[in-house]
């Protein structure tokens, strides 16, 4: 019935999400081919997120803006130079831009 999808529908809007999160986290393509850099992946997965966020019950919303927020604070991982640190702290930053 309509429980039953309802519920198959927020496990899948919890699985995109995290996903999403993750993908945020791990992503490491830069474009350098201009006189700036751009992060054409991390700005679609933020996009995304974003949307599927919107109809989200509230404690997938919560566990990605703690994803997020434990991103923001990221300060590298053993053997990691500071670039792999500020990507992922970026990367925050630029889904936070659009989720809220």
């Amino acid at each position: 019935g309509s429980r039953a999808a309802r519920a198959r529908h927020e496990a899948w809007v919890e699985d995109c999400a995290a996903r999403l999160v993750a993908l945020l986290a791990l992503d490491r393509f830069n474009d350098f081919a201009s006189s700036r850099a751009v992060a054409p992946v991390v700005s679609s997965a933020a996009q995304c997120l974003a949307v599927v966020l919107q109809g989200a019950p509230a404690r997938v919303v919560r566990a990605a803006a703690e994803g997020l927020a434990a991103m923001a604070r990221w300060r590298g991982a053993l053997g990691q130079g500071d670039g792999a640190a500020w990507r992922v702290r970026f990367a925050a930053a630029v889904a936070l831009k659009f989720v809220l």
